[in-house]
């Protein structure tokens, strides 16, 4: 249990823990002691997550080639400090610059472009400019020779953007070099004949000399007025390589902030800056994986002209945060939150915890509920470890550690936890507890089959390519014919387009998007020629099942305030000393919802018709040809698997049994499934199969229920 004092403590533990360099969050961490400071002083060498082969990506991207790099990943997964790490490591050869889109993305300019590129570009010129024109990019100590003489007494420090302006003017009055497509002609003609009769116009040093004196003069700052509206990003970097003869990086960072119909554009004026500055710069984005594409009617496949770094790829080991690099970037941030804090009674219980949850799978789930994000890993696992202190009293736990109970301790906790949060996520899983009630509360005249899953999986079949890279937006209408063949209105699957596109987790966003995403404000607002598609958050929902065998039904229990099973311990926690029993009533509970879908799958067998219906709802309608409750049960029974070993050999056996039970539901069940036709009259009774087994051993002969006892007439519940 958590005191005031102890309070005050995890605060400061959970600051250090979740650190970010990302500058929307420095900000949140101001009259600190000097602690953001110290953090951020260190960051690199004590508290980073250390991708060196995208460090060499990166590096490699950016010495030799020409095209635009994107840098890919989830929100809080490295993208932004990576980037700074690589930048910092070249200072001495490349100098660079950050547009942060955490603040330039609520400019009118930029909020007025809605998906318009030629508006967008004007207002990314601009930032652009700005930025190299407040930056250090031409640093004032190495402007070009007398650019600030007159103004005595200022240090090279004290010299302002008027000073940077001021070598501008002298670069495209007096430059030498030649300029993209002559600019500033004009200025430069205007200048001489200003000049004409009071200096010899054909001595260049002679003019630059009478326009430094006569800068006070009414017609020269007219003519600087017109320079300054005339002169452009690309003018700031052809001065930088010709002061230093040094590269430069832009890196567009935070992209995501960005509407996101304006996005995609970054990757259009990345291209069109590419063709300005050819290899004077190298520009960077950062952006999620479901907006790194750029809109039909671009300048050509993006492949062709962007390098590619992504931080999170799913299935790919060296792009996957697993538990032992979590456990690595944990370590690192608790051995600087004991040398903050020394030795006190909070830090012991903290690494006391943290040290029994090291082999657990713990790390695991939370890294996957985190969706690959370091960020919300890490804000996890402070939540999870006040969960544990505030719910457990220590010695508790103290005395259960002696005999390693702990750690069933640890594994009912999480559980708990996860369904205490499972509000948030309750409506991105398969809420299976929920459909049963719903059905069953209504005669069984409630469709059994989840329409949202329904539309997420079709959009996954249509919008992703098998590498995850391309997303095609698919028309309302399309959606609806396509689900129409299962016997959904048109109007039942806009109202659930409608609700996915406003169904947001609080930490990763949208899981679909639509064309006009910024003018969704009712169901009306999505048309037939409204396009959707699954974005990156959403092919990982579709794709992962909930693995905690009893999460629906204390999520159900906890949000919707209906009395299912009570499952809550003396402290808070599941008691396993009733865990068989828990696991039990949810194996029941899946036979129930086994049976509800095949009378679901009858009526949409009757409205595909043919022999072949099974076929093409499984090409269309399923992950790798598994059904919904299928992948359901396959990840439930690899959980209860992995938890026999913390378990007593009276409820392994128990559990071991389930185990059983639940894959001869399998089969029972896509048995049942492939065989049903429109006319199919009975089904096999899961729930009594189910409620033998559990009862008693699972037994060797399968035919036993082929019985006809085992069969109940489907019109019962159709």
């Amino acid at each position: 249990m958590l005191n005031k004092e102890d309070l005050l403590g995890f605060a400061l533990y959970e600051k250090i823990i979740t650190f970010s360099l990302d500058t929307s969050w420095r900000g949140e961490r101001d009259g600190d002691n000097g602690l953001t400071g110290k953090l951020s002083a260190q960051f690199y060498d004590r508290m980073y997550f250390d991708r060196e082969w995208a460090e060499d990506k990166i590096e490699a991207s950016i010495r030799g080639s020409d095209q635009v790099l994107s840098i890919e990943g989830i929100e809080g997964c490295g993208k932004s400090t990576t980037t700074k790490r690589v930048l910092d490591s070249l200072k001495d050869d490349y100098r660079s610059i950050v547009l942060d889109f955490n603040k330039l993305a609520s400019r009118d300019d930029f909020v007025s472009t809605r998906g318009d590129y030629a508006a967008f570009k004007i207002a990314m010129e601009k930032a652009l400019k700005d930025s190299l024109l407040a930056e250090d990019i031409l640093e004032p100590a190495d402007l070009p020779r007398g650019a600030t003489e007159g103004r005595d007494g200022d240090s090279p420090q004290e010299r302002s953007v008027e000073d940077r302006m001021q070598a501008l003017h002298e670069y495209a009055l007096f430059s030498q070099s030649e300029l993209p497509r002559n600019d500033f002609a004009r200025a430069r003609l205007s200048l001489l004949s200003m000049a004409r009769g009071e200096v010899d116009i054909s001595d260049r040093d002679a003019v630059l000399g009478w326009f430094r004196n006569n800068m006070g003069r009414g017609e020269i700052k007219q003519l600087v007025e017109r320079i300054n509206d005339e002169i452009r990003y690309v003018h700031i970097i052809d001065v930088a390589q010709e002061l230093f003869h040094t590269g430069l990086v832009v890196v567009l960072d935070n992209v995501d902030r960005l509407q996101h119909v304006c996005q995609p554009l970054c990757y259009d004026f990345a291209l069109s800056f590419n063709n300005e500055v050819e290899d004077r710069a190298k520009i960077i984005i950062n952006i999620r994986p479901e907006n790194a594409h750029t809109p039909e009617g671009s300048m050509g496949p993006r492949s062709e002209h962007v390098d590619t770094v992504k931080l999170v790829a799913i299935g790919h080991l060296q792009c996957y945060l697993d538990s032992d690099h979590f456990h690595d970037i944990l370590n690192k941030r608790q051995s600087m939150y004991i040398e903050h804090v020394g030795g006190t009674t909070l830090s012991s219980k903290l690494q006391l915890i943290a040290s029994a949850l090291k082999d657990q799978y713990a790390e695991v789930v939370l890294i996957d509920l985190a969706n690959q994000s370091i960020r919300s890993a890490l804000k996890y696992h402070c939540d999870f470890l006040r969960h544990v202190l505030s719910h457990c009293p220590f010695e508790a736990f103290m005395e259960l550690r002696k005999n390693e109970s702990h750690r069933s301790l640890l594994t009912s906790l999480l559980l708990g936890w996860i369904a205490e949060c499972g509000q948030v996520l309750s409506e991105q899983h398969l809420n299976l507890a929920h459909i049963v009630q719903k059905a069953e509360s209504s005669g069984f005249t409630e469709r059994g089959c989840d329409l949202s899953y329904l539309i997420l999986v079709r959009l996954e079949k249509q919008t992703i390519s098998p590498h995850g890279e391309t997303i095609y937006r698919v028309p309302l209408k399309a959606l609806t014919n396509d689900l129409g063949l299962l016997g959904f209105e048109p109007e039942e699957v806009r109202n659930e387009v409608y609700h996915l596109f406003f169904l947001k987790n609080r930490d990763f966003g949208h899981i679909i998007s639509v064309s006009n995403d910024e003018v969704v404000h009712n169901v009306e607002s999505i048309s037939e020629e409204t396009t959707v598609a699954l974005n990156f958050r959403g092919k990982r929902l579709v794709q992962s099942v909930s693995t905690m065998f009893f999460f629906v039904n204390r999520l159900h229990h906890n949000t919707k305030d209906t009395d299912i099973l009570e499952f809550e311990g003396e402290f808070g926690y599941y008691s396993y000393s009733q865990y068989g029993v828990h696991a039990k009533a949810n194996v029941i509970l899946f036979a129930r919802v086994a049976r509800l879908h095949t009378v679901e799958l009858r009526r949409i067998a009757g409205s595909i018709g043919g022999i072949d219906w099974y076929d093409k709802y499984k090409k269309r309608f399923t992950i790798a040809g598994r059904l919904q409750l299928t992948r359901v049960l396959q990840s439930n029974i690899a959980f209860l698997n992995a938890s026999r070993r913390h378990l007593s050999s009276g409820v392994e056996q128990e559990v071991k049994n389930l185990v059983e039970t639940m894959n001869l539901l399998i089969s029972f069940y896509e048995k049942q499934v492939a065989e049903l036709s429109g006319n199919t009259s009975e089904i096999y009774d899961f729930v009594k199969i189910v409620g033998f087994c559990v009862k008693r051993k699972v037994p060797s002969r399968r035919e036993l229920f082929e019985d006809d006892d085992f069969k109940v007439a489907i019109d019962e519940f159709a």
